[in-house]
């Protein structure tokens, strides 16, 4: 016959300790439940306020289709789906329709933005994540080479396209004839083409010049430059410009760069450069502006750049646009430790909470600690309710004759008792218990002894 052997003692005693321990929480919960409630409403609104979870698509505004913006932003969506995130490009024509398109539609949170687009506090809500690459201020012209020290000023009074309405290559223009020439008005002679458009007739020989602001890698300017018949402008006083438009750099297409085998340009050529930021609304997620940074310094690495060094982006360099708090921190400190084990998402919510989640253990775990003392400040209420009710019974029995009395304080005792062996009891508690048992036998010795006192008995 097959026998059940008892559980071992220190497996009896575990769950004695489990045991015990609910029935310490349900107590706390039963008596201190107000407390309880305020706790979990706090609780509710942290979670809340620290909105741990980034969405999973993300709207962006950038260029048109083939233009320095739209191919970032290509590359920002391989980056994002690498990460688990969905980044969604609307593609726009002229500087400031990526903020308008942001602006105007809820499901857009950020935007690729040239950089001195907006004078500074002149957008509100909006921050910026930082400069993620040059966008280089190009010159192109047909024609004899031009060794004056003001290109635009040259050109602009003769067949010169400056870019659409609106873009980026008019506006910088605008910018430079003006620091020079206060009262400079544009010129209705003027051409605003696009981009190709502009490139077309200047390798046809209807444009004298063109000027555009783009990347080195774009279609147009690849084009341009294997034109035969198409030079490229230096800006002797590009350091000048920069002097008086802070939110500008110069930057050098070094002698030789573009063909090493023809030394082409046989000089080197000084331009002016503004650069692409990343906007977002103030609201979006601190984990999406992370995971913005992270792409920017990712791409900011390579080494294949031409006009940037390696690791010289993300940099705040234009100021007109408030830094956001999570583009600062990490400008000083770097991504999170925990980027490169964690999903960014938890990494940036641990960077985020980690002062108040050790603010939280400071103050949890000696509430925490406090539990057991808890659990006997209620245990020893049970016992001494327990023992104020046994001296009410023994005064009564003490005091009356009446049967009925007595029977009813029978009952009364067999439930305290039934009540005091129900009680979860520490080891600490057990001596106070079986004193307690043994008192309520002593009442019910009395309750006999009164029994058998009565008259007739």
């Amino acid at each position: 016959m097959n026998h059940l052997k008892p559980p071992k003692k220190a497996v009896v005693n575990a769950k004695e300790q489990v045991q015990l321990e609910l029935s310490a929480w349900k107590a706390l919960l039963r008596h201190e439940w107000p407390l309880v409630v305020v706790l979990i409403v706090l609780i509710s609104l942290l979670l809340i306020y620290i909105n741990p979870f980034p969405p999973k698509k993300v709207g962006m505004a950038v260029g048109e289709k083939g233009s320095a913006s739209a191919m970032y932003g290509e590359q920002l969506v391989g980056y994002f789906a690498e990460h688990g995130v969905t980044l969604e490009l609307t593609h726009v024509a002229g500087t400031k329709a990526t903020i308008d398109a942001m602006v105007a539609q809820g499901d857009i949170q950020s935007a690729l933005l040239f950089g001195g687009t907006y004078k500074k506090a002149e957008l509100k809500d909006i921050v910026s994540l930082g400069s993620v690459q040059y966008e280089p201020l190009w010159l192109f012209y047909q024609g004899p080479t031009y060794e004056g020290d003001s290109p635009l000023q040259y050109f602009s009074t003769k067949r010169f396209s400056i870019g659409l309405p609106d873009t980026s290559s008019q506006q910088m223009v605008i910018q430079l004839l003006s620091s020079r020439n206060k009262k400079f008005t544009r010129d209705e002679k003027l051409a605003m083409l696009s981009s190709q458009e502009a490139a077309d007739a200047l390798i046809k020989g209807d444009l004298d010049a063109m000027a555009i602001v783009d990347s080195v890698d774009s279609p147009v300017i690849q084009r341009l430059l294997a034109a035969k018949n198409v030079k490229i402008a230096t800006f002797p006083l590009a350091a000048a410009y920069v002097k008086k438009l802070t939110h500008l750099d110069v930057v050098t297409v070094p002698r030789g760069s573009l063909d090493l085998a023809l030394v082409y340009p046989p000089e080197n050529i000084n331009m002016v450069a503004s650069t692409m930021n990343i906007v977002a609304e103030e609201s979006l997620h601190p984990a999406v502006q992370l995971l913005f940074l992270m792409a920017a310094d990712h791409f900011g690495d390579a080494r294949d750049q031409f006009f940037s060094k390696p690791d010289e982006f993300p940099s705040y360099k234009d100021q007109t646009i408030p830094i956001s708090k999570v583009a600062k921190a990490y400008s000083i400190h770097g991504p999170p430790s925990m980027t490169t084990v964690l999903p960014f998402w938890v990494a940036s919510l641990i960077d985020r909470i980690w002062v108040l989640v050790v603010g939280i253990l400071a103050f949890g775990y000696p509430l925490y600690r406090m539990l057991p003392n808890y659990r006997k400040v209620v245990t020893q209420q049970q016992l001494s309710g327990a023992y104020a009710s046994l001296r009410e019974a023994e005064a009564i029995i003490r005091s009356t004759h009446s049967l009925s009395d007595l029977e009813e304080m029978q009952v009364f005792l067999q439930g305290l008792e039934q009540e005091v062996i129900t009680l979860n009891m520490s080891d600490d508690d057990l001596k106070q218990y079986y004193s307690l048992l043994s008192h309520i036998g002593f009442v019910h010795r009395l309750l006999a002894e009164a029994k058998n006192r009565r008259p007739g008995s």
